[in-house]
């Protein structure tokens, strides 16, 4: 379902020259990026901004760049600018995997936006097709982080009026939380003295935007000025919730800070 470019008949691609070319300042490469040359497979992507890296790979004197399925439309655009430079540079002609020649003046009307729209949707699509039940998980990984396609996630789409943009929205999340004020809750294995029983839990604190893991079963409440520490099932928490969560993966959830009525109702469930 990724879709692939390829310049072929290339004395010296240069991976160095092509960053510099580009038409952004955010671009990051997964190896180090030599002073001369192409890596023999370097991933791309722009940081904040990309789903999903653009996989590039250097074979004999042939450059390709391959658009892996379920990327935005942004990682489409980064995968032909890059393709596009190094066609330009080189003088020669790009080809794509379902055998089209095209120059790099006649790129756009080939592969511009409508295609990158609609191809992006596609491979999302199908992506969601391999969907099958409640039992089965989809695995996509992605820049920083991998996404887990299950049934509340797919349910989670399923009620968004743009399932694609809510796709990426998402995954983009979950790719740079990091970046975010966002906390992300550590899973804490506890185990009473005298018992093989463990629980595991995690802290939400009062009116603080927080990641959970789902691998937590209960959750400590955390106020500080009312001195509270009490423990609520995860599940109940959900529950009572949903309407507020935001599922970024099958595995993880956030919510953007229990405060007011919500949290009193949580504290006193």
């Amino acid at each position: 379902m990724s879709y692939s470019f390829h310049v072929s008949d290339i004395a010296a691609p240069d991976l160095k020259q092509v960053l510099a070319s580009l038409p952004y300042d955010d671009v990051h490469a997964d190896v180090t990026v030599p002073d001369s040359g192409w890596p023999e497979c370097a991933h791309l992507h722009r940081e904040g901004v990309s789903v999903r890296p653009v996989e590039t790979s250097l074979e004999g004197n042939t450059v390709a760049v391959r658009i892996f399925s379920g990327a935005a439309p942004d990682d489409y655009r980064l995968g032909l600018d890059i393709v596009a430079n190094i066609a330009a540079v080189h003088g020669r002609a790009i080809e794509s995997e379902d055998g089209l020649s095209v120059s790099v003046d006649e790129l756009d009307a080939e592969y511009g936006d409508d295609w990158i729209e609609n191809h992006s949707r596609d491979t999302f699509n199908a992506i969601l097709d391999m969907y099958h039940n409640d039992a089965s998980e989809l695995q996509i990984q992605g820049v920083n982080a991998t996404m887990r396609l299950g049934p509340r996630m797919v349910k989670s789409l399923h009620d968004s009026a743009d399932q694609a943009q809510a796709f990426y929205r998402c995954f983009r999340r979950l790719n740079y939380i990091a970046n975010d004020d966002v906390f992300v809750a550590s899973t804490i294995v506890v185990s009473p003295p005298d018992t093989d029983k463990v629980a595991r839990l995690a802290t939400l604190a009062h009116g603080v935007p927080t990641l959970l893991s789902t691998r937590a079963k209960f959750l400590a409440l955390s106020d500080p000025e009312e001195g509270e520490n009490l423990c609520v099932p995860f599940k109940d928490f959900v529950t009572r919730n949903a309407h507020t969560l935001t599922w970024l993966s099958e595995d993880a959830v956030l919510t953007e800070g229990q405060t007011g009525p919500a949290w009193v109702a949580l504290v006193n469930s």
